[in-house]
């Protein structure tokens, strides 16, 4: 962390910086193609799914941060990669919360049933008792307290919890041991998505008594790109570290290689 720190911080960033960033991200998600792109997911593994599942995202990630340039909205997108590793980190420290993520989909299911039949829109007999099958084998561990698992089958009130996992994303950084990372990149970019003044105002300028408003930032698309490597770089090693089927030493090079070429312009 003191690496990325040192890297980051007072740096004038210009184009052919941000380009050689984006250029050495590519490479990585070309890494991340090579290896993971067509790996068989074992149904029965949660954790695998899970993972895997994180990966793609990141990746889609990767892909929509670069064609947004140097768009403020770069910003949401490095927002969202952190979140996704962190909740990766975190997942990997207990993985039983793996199956805990899988399984809540098996609420979101019971909601969409409950909606269409308060809505009286037909739903197929076998589809229903498919989402309270799941909701019978998994659903308990989802309940608010003071409900029952029979107020679901009954489909009046919903007696589930809004989420999948109880903790606050700040607690999650925390138990990672990126709280250092929640107070600051997170935080900042966080500001942009929720329409902060700190970040609104530095896009907006006075001029003859009118206002523009300029979405595109050289600095914030050079740090988000730096949030990007990293986000992705780390998924990776998660995998490799579980699966063993990627080669370490060339994700390894790959990062030495961004430090390197971050450090010397």
């Amino acid at each position: 962390m003191k690496k990325r720190e040192r890297m980051t911080r007072n740096r004038s960033v210009t184009e052919d910086l941000l380009a050689d960033a984006r250029s050495k991200l590519r490479d990585l998600w070309d890494f991340a193609d090579e290896h993971f792109g067509r790996h068989r997911i074992r149904q029965d593994d949660h954790f695998e799914f899970f993972a895997l599942s994180f990966l793609a995202k990141q990746r889609t990630h990767v892909d929509s941060l670069i064609a947004l340039d140097r768009s403020q909205d770069c910003a949401l997108i490095a927002r969202s990669m952190l979140e996704g590793l962190c909740l990766l980190l975190w997942v990997a420290q207990d993985k039983r919360r793996a199956g805990r993520w899988r399984h809540f989909a098996f609420v979101h299911d019971w909601r969409l049933l409950r909606a269409r039949v308060q809505s009286e829109i037909p739903v197929e007999e076998r589809d229903r008792e498919s989402v309270l099958r799941g909701i019978v084998e998994h659903g308990a561990q989802f309940l608010k307290p003071n409900t029952r698992i029979e107020d679901a089958l009954a489909l009046t009130s919903d007696p589930f919890k809004k989420k999948w996992h109880d903790e606050q994303i700040s607690q999650i950084f925390e138990a990672v041991s990126a709280d250092d990372i929640y107070r600051a990149q997170y935080s900042s970019f966080s500001d942009w998505h929720h329409w902060g003044v700190a970040t609104m105002a530095a896009r907006i300028h006075s001029s003859k008594n009118a206002l523009t408003f300029s979405p595109a930032s050289l600095q914030t698309a050079f740090l988000s790109t730096l949030t990007a490597f990293h986000a992705l770089h780390d998924t990776l090693a998660v995998l490799i570290g579980e699966f063993e089927t990627a080669d370490s030493a060339r994700l390894a090079e790959l990062h030495d290689s961004f430090l390197e070429s971050m450090q010397s312009k």
